[in-house]
């Protein structure tokens, strides 16, 4: 099974708020992963510490964290994509 389809799976089956991504995974590159959960209006985070995929990332106009980043600029990020939350459920 493809990346995408992987993902088209596993949001099929459950309901996320966010979606954080490194774009570099072992066996494929996280944009069909990233795609179908734009396509189901599910906020995304990205992080890379690859140039390459830098440099496309914000031709496309896309926020990314860039690694390594400290924790408190993760939970900005998560924070400004889904809202603080009400705590632990």
């Amino acid at each position: 099974m493809t990346l995408a389809g992987s993902a088209k799976e596993i949001l099929e089956r459950i309901t996320i708020d966010l979606l954080i991504a490194d774009i570099v995974l072992p066996d494929a590159i996280a944009f069909a992963a990233i795609d179908e959960a734009k396509r189901r209006n599910v906020a995304c985070l990205l992080m890379t510490g690859s140039w390459p995929h830098m440099a496309e990332l914000e031709t496309n106009g896309e926020f990314h964290l860039t690694k390594p980043f400290r924790l408190r600029e993760f939970i900005a990020q998560v924070i400004q994509r889904i809202g603080p939350g009400d705590g632990y459920n």
